[in-house]
């Protein structure tokens, strides 16, 4: 039979092992990167960073790191005339334009340190309770769902209801292990 821990220890190991493995690839990409801004002539690598630029976009995307990201670029179009327009990074990986190269290494490296930063929380016991306490907030966000303030104080209102219905269900039917448990821990 599945014990309710072998279940909370399926997903956090199922949340460290993505992240761990989408911090693998960001790494792999910004070495991938790094190596391409050095020598732009290189066709391998140009051509393996251009097959990989939609996988690098979404994984990106997956860590909330520049998504609405623009860059401002001025280009000389003929005699006295300069074209100016708002560029952004992502797309344009292969540039090696010092901006947008600059801009898309911090990209990378910020979706890195997201990866690390999520594959570590994992750990973190205030992570957990914040995800069950704000668990609608939460949903919507990962469903995309924009919620106005009024919304989101109700969903929270409602879920705390919720949640003290059940706490107080799960107390009242293991009171007798929980007490025993209690003592126990510290003792008497």
């Amino acid at each position: 039979m599945i014990e309710w821990w072998m279940i909370v220890l399926a997903i956090m190991g199922y949340k460290f092992l993505v992240n761990w493995w989408r911090r693998l690839k960001m790494g792999s990409y910004i070495d991938d990167f790094m190596s391409y801004m050095k020598n732009p002539e290189d066709a391998e690598l140009a051509t393996r960073m251009a097959r990989n630029k939609e996988s690098i976009r979404k994984l990106c995307h997956k860590a909330n790191v520049g998504v609405e990201t623009r860059i401002p670029v001025e280009q000389y179009v003929g005699v006295g005339l300069i074209r100016t327009q708002q560029v952004p990074p992502l797309p344009n990986l292969l540039s090696t334009d010092e901006r947008v190269a600059y801009k898309n290494w911090e990209l990378l490296n910020a979706a890195y340190g997201v990866y690390r930063s999520r594959m570590w929380e994992t750990f973190s016991l205030a992570y957990w309770i914040e995800l069950i306490v704000f668990f609608p907030r939460h949903v919507a966000s990962y469903l995309q769902i924009p919620l106005n303030r009024v919304a989101d104080w109700t969903l929270e209102i409602v879920w705390l209801v919720f949640q003290t219905f059940v706490i107080g269900s799960i107390l009242d039917r293991y009171k007798p292990e929980i007490t025993q448990w209690v003592m126990e821990t510290l003792g008497l």
